[in-house]
């Protein structure tokens, strides 16, 4: 377990996470200051306003300060467009993945072949030509402009549309976790994702992640069953992260009608996940909304 501290000013937000953070509820407000402080931190857009009044944002692991530069973030959501990431932008999650592709070693002598011939035909043309040329060495970002990505199912080229929901998810997980898998630039990576329902093939694509931070927004409660309560953070009146025995015990277990256990909550909760309607959890209902 790891604690992930943001910080804005006075306020701030403890997350203890394991592999990933379900979070799930109707505080809105809570749930949108957290997830724009993330992406704002990662951003590093500064402006007179928060300098002024002391309102820019600090992320520590483990209460250590997080070295922005040595950091990334990967937004990953329904919306995602492969014909615009296709293009190649700067943020392209596809030019990432291209980039940690081509620096494999296998494609080295590939490479270097690419360069000599680009210099053997400058040569060339400098024996005929007044105006005489060079090549630029080619690296992986220059290479990643040469290619033209495409998704093929059964040998035609398609996008988005052709794809269902679950499959755009699927696709960027599976490009991170190659990121990931082959990163040598950075110490933490920071993954939200911003899904309506997890469903059971997309949990199984997150569990293959490892080594990064995911924070998963959803909502539907949808296989909530299948999750472990110590990774999903409670956004209602109350907040609970139930990782945090402690703030269990303090807003759950010292406040219910009749002596309660920690063994316990996890039953009555994932009763009030699954049916919050339920008499049996009432009280949880009552007491989270209070």
């Amino acid at each position: 377990m790891n604690k992930i501290t943001i910080c804005k000013g006075n306020n701030k937000t403890n997350v203890i996470i394991d592999k990933y953070k379900l979070i799930i509820g109707n505080n809105y407000l809570y749930h949108d200051n957290l997830f724009k402080n993330i992406k704002l931190f990662f951003s590093n857009i500064k402006n007179e306003y928060r300098q002024e009044y002391e309102k820019e944002v600090s992320i520590y692991v483990d209460d250590k300060l997080i070295n922005r530069k040595r950091s990334i973030l990967f937004n990953i959501n329904k919306n995602f467009s492969l014909n615009k990431d296709f293009k190649m932008q700067t943020d392209s999650l596809v030019a990432k993945y291209l980039e940690i592709m081509i620096d494999k070693p296998e494609l080295v002598d590939t490479i270097n072949t690419i360069n000599y011939l680009l210099e053997a035909f400058c040569e060339q043309i400098n024996e005929i030509s007044i105006i005489k040329t060079n090549y630029d060495v080619m690296t992986e970002k220059k290479l990643v402009k040469l290619i033209e990505p495409y998704v093929d199912i059964e040998g035609y080229k398609c996008d988005e549309y052709d794809l269902t929901y679950e499959e755009i998810i699927i696709i960027q997980l599976k490009l991170v976790n190659e990121i990931i898998n082959n990163n040598q630039k950075y110490d933490y990576i920071f993954i939200i994702l911003d899904i309506p329902c997890l469903r059971k093939k997309i949990l199984d694509a997150i569990l293959h992640l490892s080594n990064c931070f995911l924070f998963i927004c959803i909502n539907s409660n949808n296989l909530i069953e299948n999750i472990n309560l110590k990774d999903i953070l409670l956004l209602e009146n109350k907040v609970i992260d139930f990782a945090d025995e402690e703030e269990v015990c303090e807003i759950i277990c010292n406040n219910c009608y009749k002596p309660i256990y920690l063994y316990e909550v996890e039953e009555y909760m994932k009763e009030y996940f699954i049916n919050s309607g339920s008499e049996k959890c009432s009280f949880i209902r009552k007491l989270l909304n209070k």
